[in-house]
């Protein structure tokens, strides 16, 4: 339900250019969000305290793994959790590492006084960035590649150049031409996706549901479904890989009420109605646009393999829905 961590600008003044000394402290959840996430030095709404349950570093010291277990035994009333800290302590201060948000996906966590229990596993990766005296080779800053040539807004560091022995590039890298490479790799889950036309009234597109075809348009246009319609594929924010749409500037550069990514590859997450097993089947829902539900019929469209189990108490509120993460087929 969260995008992906953003190191507070605190932080980084006291870690500087690796993770060595820092200890993760605890995480924090709350029911907040904020448009300036370096700035912050604690959560904007917090809510509870989660006990860290493992933390490890790389052999680099660039990337921290975590995890804590979140429960509802101390919640007398329900909470709907939108936002999440990581706090680490280094040199005997504690301080707010890292934070990510997202209001209009928050989870709401049923209060135990609703004799429901609520116990799930958190697990966050926060990567530092790459420093320059280690990397002598490090390329900072906007860069354009034409004809293998570096131009426009490249900083080169120290007076170095990539060279055969590699080096790392951070900043947007546009390329002008083919690039051809032996392999590529993505460090974080993530699917490979294609803009697709979305027309739905106009509307923003939201993550996580099912597109398909829009058989009321006789172009070529797609947008939220029941299972009347025929599935393309289910709109992806985890993407490594973008493909397609107009000509763009950037990644994200894009209009998204004319535009959609939908996986074509790999895990993405959907928002399921009802409850569902780890390995059952994935249909479009009958019921609500968009929403996937359990197969129970050879004749159905599949759209995925669920690749976790969410039982009936886990299910949010009378709403019945829960997100879940898909592998798509």
């Amino acid at each position: 339900m969260f995008n992906s961590f953003t190191i507070t600008t605190s932080a980084k003044s006291i870690i500087g250019s690796t993770f060595s000394g820092v200890t993760i402290s605890k995480m924090m959840i709350g029911s907040g969000t904020s448009n300036t996430p370096t700035s912050l030095t604690s959560l904007v709404s917090p809510w509870q305290d989660l006990d860290i349950a493992s933390s490890s570093a790389d052999s680099l010291n660039k990337t921290i793994n975590a995890s804590a277990y979140l429960s509802n035994n101390n919640m007398t009333i329900p909470m709907s959790m939108s936002e999440l800290g990581v706090y680490a302590i280094k040199n005997g201060t504690e301080f707010l590492l890292a934070y990510t948000c997202n209001q209009e996906y928050a989870e709401v966590i049923p209060s135990r006084s609703q004799t429901v229990d609520f116990v799930k596993l958190v697990e966050v990766a926060i990567a530092i960035d790459m420093a320059v005296e280690d990397y002598p080779s490090f390329i900072s800053g906007t860069g354009l590649v034409t004809n293998s040539t570096m131009m426009a807004q490249i900083n080169w560091l120290n007076n170095k150049k990539l060279d055969t022995a590699g080096g790392i590039i951070s900043g947007d890298l546009e390329v002008k031409g083919d690039f051809v490479s032996r392999k590529t790799g993505n460090p974080v889950f993530c699917d490979y996706a294609e803009l697709f036309e979305f027309d739905d009234m106009g509307a923003l597109y939201k993550p996580n549901l099912i597109l398909g075809v829009d058989h009321e348009n006789p172009g070529e246009e797609y947008r939220y479904i029941t299972s009347e319609s025929t599935p393309v594929g289910i709109i992806s924010d985890t993407y490594g890989q973008l493909l397609g749409g107009p000509e763009r500037n950037g990644i994200e550069d894009y209009d998204k009420s004319e535009f959609a990514p939908v996986g074509l590859s790999g895990r993405v997450y959907l928002w399921i109605e009802g409850p569902i097993r780890k390995g059952d089947k994935v249909t479009v829902s009958n019921r609500y646009s968009g929403y996937g539900v359990k197969s129970k019929s050879r004749s159905d469209d599949i759209v995925g393999i669920a690749l976790q189990t969410i039982n009936r108490e886990e299910l949010i509120g009378a709403s019945n829905f829960n997100r879940i993460k898909v592998l798509i087929k």
